[in-house]
């Protein structure tokens, strides 16, 4: 159990939880996974934001080879800051659809960008829509658009809301359904990161409707958007920051060197971030049990690392070249 994942697991909220019949943990993989039975594979990527990249191409061909080659995902999944809706992203949309299996999009915040409608932008990755979901093997997943915006603060650059009509909706989409959830969301519901603008009203509907149906229906909410490793429980539902594919952001402030002036000069975005050396991606797999395992990846940072980019201790502490292997296990308690 690596340190960060430590410090997040002792710090999730005691105060009222809900009482229900189940009662949640993590811990380390560490039990053979052929000895359980496997409901579905799902491949998770977040943020490669080819737009900004130099290698957003080839990042992505490495997740589609790995989930093909591994020939057990059920489908894939990427949680939004992906590419715009431009035509020279084509061949980078190709590459998403050799994917041998169904692939679902989630919208992020920089898909926009340059003035495009959300319609514009479902049209062109050939979403199921803005927020939708849909079932498979047993489970029912849900794709939550955090890009409303927030009648009490309509200038924001970057709207980051669930709106009420899209509230009302995953309060019904939750009621029509008895089978376990799981939510994609680009940006997270946990106000430890910078969240979704009055977030609990959103979880509030997790939490209504674990209460309703008498067991844990919403299980897990997965976010991308924040570019690092995270997870938390809030009133018993997991809160898991997938990292992204490609880098962290550090802006303007700091002069990171990780490509050369000739890259730099033709991708003026990518000298205000941390690349990653390899991309990053999880897949999560569901057991028959209830159980959820996130197996990570792992690399180091491409050129200069932070510290010596001067970043400072305060946000050090969000920086990481990986994604955690966790493991979700219901109806246990270990102390």
């Amino acid at each position: 159990m690596n340190r960060r994942f430590f410090l997040n697991r002792l710090s999730f909220p005691a105060a009222g939880l809900l009482l229900l019949p189940y009662v949640d943990i993590i811990k380390a993989c560490n039990k053979p996974e052929h000895l359980k039975n496997i409901v579905l594979k799902a491949g998770i990527c977040a943020d490669v934001h080819q737009d900004v990249m130099p290698d957003g191409e080839l990042r992505l061909q490495t997740f589609i080879d790995s989930m093909n080659e591994r020939g057990d995902i059920d489908f894939i999944i990427q949680l939004g800051d992906f590419c715009r809706p431009y035509d020279y992203n084509v061949p980078f949309m190709d590459i998403w659809k050799k994917f041998k299996g169904p692939a679902y999009h989630v919208i992020g915040n920089h898909e926009p960008d340059g003035g495009f409608t959300h319609d514009q932008v479902v049209s062109f990755l050939g979403a199921k829509g803005v927020y939708y979901s849909f079932d498979a093997n047993g489970y029912h997943f849900v794709v939550l658009s955090g890009n409303d915006i927030d009648p009490d603060n309509p200038t924001k650059v970057y709207p980051s809301y669930i709106g009420g009509e899209q509230r009302r909706w995953l309060a019904g989409d939750l009621d029509k359904t008895d089978l376990p959830v799981i939510v994609f969301c680009h940006q997270s519901f946990d106000e430890k990161l910078e969240s979704i603008d009055r977030a609990i009203d959103t979880r509030l509907i997790f939490e209504r409707a674990n209460e309703k149906a008498g067991f844990r229906k919403v299980r897990v909410i997965f976010s991308g958007h924040h570019h690092t490793d995270f997870h938390n429980i809030i009133n018993g539902i997991h809160y898991v920051s997938i990292n992204s594919m490609s880098y962290y952001w550090i802006g303007a402030e700091y002069n990171h060197k990780g490509y050369s002036p000739e890259i730099e000069e033709k991708f003026p975005w990518v000298k205000y971030v941390i690349p990653y050396k390899d991309p990053l991606w999880a897949v999560m797999t569901v057991y028959e049990d209830g159980e959820i395992a996130i197996e990570g990846k792992r690399t180091e940072f491409l050129g200069a690392s932070p510290e010596e980019t001067g970043i400072g201790a305060d946000e050090m502490k969000y920086i990481f070249p990986f994604i955690s292997n966790l493991k979700i296990i219901y109806n246990q308690i270990i102390f």
